[in-house]
């Protein structure tokens, strides 16, 4: 993964590789480590989540009490109807959810740093380019797509009771327009706790 030797992180061959395919599939552990601290795994996710347009799939795929859990872009063959998906969501385990809604690009590591911040040069550039809100565009992207695991809840509660026991005290929706990720387009769920 390391670009120090190859000067940008365009010229690594796991950009490259990541540039290639249709399709991303994360793992997470079970605790949440690792995907959402780790800066190679955050531009995977700018590439997958941001930068990959229509068309493009990315599922998250977790194991937990004895279970694999999975959060898909769209509906998978077990999948009989969007309401059966969005229970499948909601049985994905929250300890990662929490994580991931503190999830923020500025803060996470890389066993070198110059890959760090070339990364976050990489992601900036891409954000300029695309005339979007700089890193917390991903930061936003990221929040939003593990906090739709939790909506079943909210939903059930008819009245955000659900999310306040979970922790938090107010709900901010980010909506971005289609010119600022691509083809897209996007609500992000950015959750503040209470």
């Amino acid at each position: 993964q390391h670009a120090v030797e190859l000067g940008t992180i365009e010229d690594s061959p796991f950009f490259k590789a990541l540039k290639a395919t249709a399709m991303t599939l994360i793992i997470v552990a079970a605790e949440g480590e690792g995907v959402l601290d780790r800066s190679w795994c955050a531009l995977e996710m700018n590439l997958a989540m941001v930068e990959g347009g229509a068309g493009y799939l990315t599922d998250i795929y977790t194991h937990h009490e004895g279970e694999v859990q999975r959060l898909t872009d769209g509906l998978i063959a077990a999948d009989e109807s969007a309401f059966q998906k969005m229970g499948r969501d909601g049985e994905f385990p929250f300890a990662i959810i929490e994580r991931a809604l503190d999830f923020a690009l500025a803060d996470i590591k890389a066993a070198v740093q110059l890959d760090h911040d070339n990364i976050l040069q990489y992601v900036k550039r891409q954000d300029v380019q695309r005339q979007a809100a700089g890193a917390e565009l991903l930061d936003a992207t990221v929040r939003a797509r593990y906090f739709v695991a939790a909506l079943e809840a909210v939903v059930k509660a008819h009245n955000g009771a659900a999310l306040m026991a979970a922790g938090f005290a107010s709900l901010t929706i980010l909506v971005l327009n289609s010119n600022t990720i691509g083809d897209k387009g996007a609500v992000g769920l950015e959750g503040a706790r209470g």
